[in-house]
This record gives C-alpha cells, sequence and structure tokens, in this order.
C-alpha cells in the first residue's frame, strides 16, 4: 500500500470479495428466462446459499485465526444484511468473523471471454459477433447457443435464450437487485437501454434502482458511442451477382507503365532483406517485392511468394481502400517469429514476415518511427504491445489490443 492509513485499514477489515461468472450460461441451461420472475426466484435461492457458506466459512476461519481487528459481535450482528442470514450461521458469527465482508460481483469480461462463458451476472450482449485477432475478423457465436442448435437443428430457439438488448432496462435493474439483496459489497451490473432511451425515463430507472436497494448503477445506451467493442452481426439481404459481375469484381489492377516507391532496409534473422514497395499513379499502395538470399535458395524463393501474395491483395479490386489492405496485412504479418530474432525493443524482428510488416507500417502507417506513437486515428496512449513489442497497444471500451498485431486481451 502507498499510504500507511490504507494498510492499516485493510488489514483492520481484510474485505474480500467473492464472485461468480456464467450467470446467463447457467439460467439458459436450466431453461429459465434471465429477467424473468422464475429467474429472480432461481437468483435469490442460489445467491443466499452462496452468501450463507461465504459468511459460515469466515466465521469457522476466525475460530481458528482469529477475526478481524476492528470486529465488534453486537454491533456486527445489528447490520441489515447479517440479519437476512440464517439463525445457524448468525450463531457462528457471534464467536467471530475473518472478513469484514466477503461478497462482490466484479466485472469479468476477459475471464469470461477466456473461458467461453457469459461475463459476470450480465447476460449475453450478442448471439454472435465479429471479433478480431492476429487470425483475422471471424464471426463468434456463443457456446452454449450452437451446442443448442447441434442438437436442436432447424428448430426456433426457446424464449429463455434472451440478450442483453432483447430485455427490457426494468428486467436488467430487477435482476441486479435480486442478486445484491443476497450481496454486502457492491455489483458490476450494466442496464442495456435502446438508442432512444430519454433523459425522464433514465431518471426513474435509478430511481427504480434505489427503491430495489442497489448500492450503484450503470446504464449505457445503445449507439451513445461512435464505436463500440462489440457490434451485432447484421446479415445484408443477398443479391443476385451475375458471372460478368463476379468477373469484374475479382479483376486485378493492371501494373501501370509507371511506378515510384520507396526501399527500405531490415536487419532479419534470416539476413538482410531490401523491401520495395511501390504505389501506382495515384500515390496508392500496388505492389511488394523482397529481396534476400542468393538465388536459387529457400528463402529467396519464400521472399518472393511473399511479395507476390502481399501485391495480389493490393491490386485486386476490393471494398477496401489500399491504406485499409495494407493494414490488413500488417496485422498478418506482424509478430510472427521463429527461434531467433534480431534486435531489440520496438524494433525487434522476429522474421521475414515480420520485417515486411515493419516496413509497410512505417511506409504507409506511419507507425515505428523512433519517439512516435503508431497512428490510431484516436490520440489514444498507447503502451508496448506483449505480443510484438511496438507501442501499438491500446485500452479501448474496456478492451486492450494492439492497433498493428491485432494481439487482444478480450
Amino acid at each position: 500500500y502507498f499510504f500507511k492509513q490504507n494498510d492499516e485499514q485493510q488489514h483492520n477489515e481484510r474485505r474480500v470479495g467473492l464472485g461468480t461468472v456464467g450467470l446467463a450460461e447457467l439460467l439458459i441451461r436450466q431453461g429459465i428466462r434471465y429477467g424473468s420472475v422464475e429467474s429472480e426466484k432461481f437468483i435469490s435461492k442460489l445467491y443466499s446459499f452462496i452468501a450463507a457458506q461465504a459468511y459460515k466459512t469466515s466465521a469457522e476461519i476466525a475460530a481458528e485465526k482469529g477475526s478481524f481487528p476492528k470486529f465488534e459481535a453486537e454491533k456486527y450482528l445489528q447490520g441489515t444484511f447479517i440479519k437476512r442470514l440464517p439463525e445457524e450461521v448468525r450463531a457462528l458469527i457471534k464467536n467471530g468473523m475473518r472478513n469484514v465482508t466477503l461478497l462482490t460481483q466484479a466485472p469479468t469480461g476477459t475471464v469470461g471471454t477466456m473461458v467461453g462463458t457469459s461475463t459476470g451476472i450480465e447476460p449475453f450482449y450478442f448471439w454472435s459477433y465479429m471479433r478480431t485477432s492476429r487470425l483475422g475478423t471471424y464471426e463468434e457465436k456463443v457456446s452454449v447457443l450452437e451446442d443448442w442448435q447441434r442438437e436442436h437443428p432447424d428448430t426456433p430457439l426457446p424464449s429463455y435464450f434472451v440478450n442483453a438488448l432483447d430485455l427490457t432496462p426494468e428486467e436488467h435493474v430487477k435482476v441486479q437487485a435480486a442478486i445484491q439483496y443476497w450481496v454486502d459489497s457492491a455489483i458490476s451490473k450494466t442496464c442495456n437501454v435502446p438508442s432512444n432511451y430519454t433523459v425522464e425515463q433514465t431518471r426513474q430507472l435509478y430511481e427504480l434502482m434505489y427503491s430495489l436497494g442497489c448500492k450503484g448503477g450503470t446504464i449505457y445506451r445503445d449507439k451513445s458511442r461512435e464505436e463500440q467493442v462489440l457490434n451485432a452481426v447484421t446479415t445484408p439481404a443477398p443479391k443476385e451477382t451475375t458471372s460478368t459481375q463476379l468477373s469484374e469484381q475479382m479483376k486485378v489492377r493492371p501494373r501501370p507503365t509507371t511506378r515510384h516507391g520507396v526501399t527500405v532496409t531490415k536487419s532479419t534473422p534470416a539476413g538482410t532483406a531490401h523491401i520495395i514497395m511501390n504505389n501506382d499513379e495515384d500515390d496508392q499502395p500496388f505492389e511488394v517485392f523482397i529481396e534476400i538470399g542468393k538465388g536459387g535458395s529457400d528463402i529467396k524463393a519464400m521472399a518472393e511468394a511473399l511479395g507476390r501474395v502481399a501485391s495480389l491483395l493490393l491490386r485486386v479490386n476490393s471494398p477496401l481502400t489500399p491504406q485499409e489492405r495494407v493494414q490488413e496485412i500488417v496485422h498478418q504479418l506482424a509478430g510472427i517469429g521463429g527461434q531467433r530474432s534480431a534486435g531489440f525493443g520496438k524494433k525487434r524482428i522476429r522474421s521475414l514476415p515480420d520485417a515486411v510488416s515493419q516496413a509497410l507500417a512505417e511506409n504507409y502507417l506511419g507507425a515505428f518511427k523512433d519517439d512516435e506513437q503508431p497512428l490510431n486515428n484516436k490520440n489514444i496512449p498507447a503502451d508496448i504491445c506483449p505480443e510484438c513489442g511496438n507501442v501499438s497497444f491500446v485500452n479501448i471500451e474496456g478492451c486492450t489490443k494492439c492497433y498493428l498485431c491485432g494481439h487482444s486481451e478480450c
């Protein structure tokens, strides 16, 4: 602790915060609709059991190791929350408590995502969403939904499959209140409201939280920010595409007579590489050549193949702009490594593909320059990415992500 007062306060009380994760998935697997009266009854039974067992255990540890220094049995037993506990638990508390408080509900976004379940006490936000990683951007579905659909093919989802935006704001609050009744500390819970929610409705919702005994509350109005961490997958209406149109879409832009560009030299684990990046007549990224090794060597063949594929991505017709395509190439190649590397820190090069990604980022994305942060168009403070070592690790909407290699902690 930085201050002696904090150290004394914590050791005098020994606060801990046991919590849960995966409540929404549990309700679905029990066939109970999140936010329903039935779910409130189930939650009350579940969390009352957790509270009783937690307090019983703390009292038993106190009998062995002693109570927290500020414990006064008579005053402690007068607490509103303590009076809710079963009589046999309160009888144990008379002899001591190891911790002044025991329960909370923390935001477990990273943990829930890592183990593949719903986060904290929140409902699922979407059934499927787009996630970006080093493998690219792809659609990801909630596992409990996939399991159900595998067992019930071509069957409509039952009514207990609800996500955050299916619930009314009042249902969000009632679930929080049902859990708060059996949690002695505060709760992290977001009440999702639609994009047309008014200030007056927001006031009424906070008054409802207060009247139901919530210690606090968070409201998130859909689309209130320009960018959101998760976005629902929308399926556009299919369009008829003729073979001629498809042929036009896939056409590779012809090479103009005159091109200009730059050559960047990089030291790689496989030797010195000369990376040539040419622009077209509109000064847009157009092609990449990679020179390394002697003629006929494997590394030279691999370098030529890498340059051809990168050039093809830049030249083929696409809804992405040339700059966006460069960024995607950088995301895919950055951080690829083998047994050896060259250089240190943000200049460290793990492989030939990693060197190509750095050269492209330097030339087109404004990244990796000395004493500069990569351009992310948001002026957000960046940290060093643990995956690729570049100053491009930023925290947005509670998720820390590398803008260059795509590494994410979510």
